[in-house]
């Protein structure tokens, strides 16, 4: 009996420590910090963010950053003269990297993988400034030559990595091969935008200042599509995929017409890259210009990519850049009942047309506007119109309350709750300010909004 708890007890505890997520972490010491300034992190290319640590009277960030695997992490740090700076750091996951900034660039401490990686990064060129950006190797050899001699560092380059560094981490891998793929591509489009400069122009160009001079030349040096999802850990790699698949693309004044053209050419040549596919389409559909039936190519990658992360954050960047235009759907927004059950927003459109009384319990004016409108829900009893609210800014069970109070004398009329996120997207497409009403019809298609002591407008849905 005494051996089967014994047993027992150790596999819970393997399995407590089997849960635990490795720890990863940051301390960096900077050289002239402004100690005002808290440092923004970031991991995951920018999807995840931390402003909580700052940096301390030795000069000292320590933090632990939660990554789920080895990635980049960015640094934005600002220094006494208030000039910020974007410093990054591969970080191994469960690894711990020490630091210190030595005249703008970073020495790292110890041999562990760490550190032995990002030392690595910096003699290449990939982390600290590239010297191959700032002036190409020679000026006066054919682009061919330019181009050959390029992808020959960039292999020389592989090769030491493989001959000093730990490779047992494939994501790891598959960044360095990435970033490195990257690096030859962009340095061989400078050699050709710089082909024709004089000294005074690379000098301007190191002194911070682009010369008043472009290449009429425009080349795409060859780019290998990499065959591992995880190369798409290198941010310029991900760009240099982009603009290697753009270049082939038609140019047209529609812009629907050219993502759609660009969606096909990538389910074509990345078939195979799901992931890649994935966070391709995702850059570009989070791009903030808005153009006619963009909402198409989303519902396209709902699609085929049901269970992506970024499907969310897809549909409200898209909803926040939408102007109420009459017969436009209305968002399909994740709203509470009162009872905390999920409902979305279209699913008020249950008669000819609704009104949608936006408001809170704190700004003017809104708990009269909601007394009102339970007065109306009991007076206009038509199976054409029904009356609903939704209620913003507010904690959930201070929105309950002013309800039970502002809205005991009816039964009609149906009750939402906004979150934080649901709520920017209503503010965004309607505005700020409450008490608010939005006008839909049977079809869940805005109609108009207004305030709902704009006594002719409001008279004139009511008396339908």
């Amino acid at each position: 009996m005494k051996m089967k708890l014994l047993i027992i007890a150790l596999l819970l505890i393997g399995l407590e420590l089997r849960s635990q997520r490795p720890t990863s972490f940051l301390e960096l010491k900077f050289e002239t910090p402004n100690l005002k300034y808290t440092p923004l992190i970031d991991w995951e290319n920018y999807q995840f963010t931390a402003r909580d640590v700052p940096i301390d009277s030795q000069h000292f960030l320590r933090v632990v950053v939660p990554i789920e695997r080895s990635q980049v992490v960015y640094v934005h740090y600002m220094d006494t003269t208030n000039r910020t700076y974007i410093y990054r750091f591969f970080l191994p996951k469960g690894d711990t990297l020490k630091g210190q900034e030595v005249k703008g660039k970073f020495v790292f401490e110890g041999q562990n993988k760490a550190a032995t990686i990002n030392r690595f990064l910096y003699q290449q060129g990939v982390f600290g400034g590239d010297s191959l950006m700032q002036r190409p190797l020679m000026q006066k050899v054919s682009t061919d030559i330019y181009t050959k001699l390029m992808q020959d560092l960039a292999e020389e380059g592989w090769e030491r990595y493989k001959a000093t560094q730990d490779t047992s981490d494939t994501g790891q891998n598959a960044f360095v091969r990435a970033a490195l793929e990257a690096q030859y591509y962009e340095r061989t489009k400078f050699f050709v935008a710089t082909k024709n400069w004089t000294e005074a122009m690379f000098e301007e160009y190191r002194r911070g200042h682009e010369p008043s001079f472009t290449s009429s030349e425009v080349y795409h040096p060859p780019l290998r599509i990499l065959p591992f999802e995880d190369a798409v850990l290198s941010l310029e790699y991900q760009q240099c995929l982009l603009e290697h698949i753009q270049k082939d693309i038609t140019p047209l004044p529609d812009l629907y017409e050219v993502m759609t053209e660009f969606y096909n050419v990538l389910d074509r040549q990345l078939s195979h890259l799901p992931v890649t596919r994935e966070t391709l389409l995702t850059s570009l559909l989070l791009w903030k210009r808005d153009y006619p039936r963009k909402y198409e190519i989303i519902t396209r990658f709902e699609r085929d990519f049901p269970n992506s992360k970024r499907l969310k954050e897809l549909k409200y960047e898209f909803w926040k850049n939408q102007k109420p235009v009459s017969g436009i759907s209305v968002p399909s927004l994740p709203l509470l009942t009162v009872d905390s059950n999920q409902v979305f927003l279209p699913t008020l459109a249950k008669t000819t047309h609704s009104l949608l009384l936006i408001w809170n319990t704190w700004e003017d004016s809104c708990e009269l506007a909601l007394t009102t409108w339970a007065t109306l829900a009991q007076k206009y009893t038509s199976p054409h119109l029904s009356f609903a609210t939704v209620g913003v800014r507010n904690h959930f069970d201070s929105w309950k309350e002013a309800l039970k109070k502002n809205w005991a004398t009816s039964k009609t009329g149906t009750h939402w709750y906004a979150r934080h996120a649901e709520t920017e997207i209503l503010e965004a497409m309607f505005g700020a300010k409450r008490p608010l009403v939005v006008v839909m019809d049977a079809q869940a298609n805005y109609i108009e909004h207004f305030s709902p002591f704009e006594k002719e407008r409001l008279d004139r849905w009511l008396k339908r």
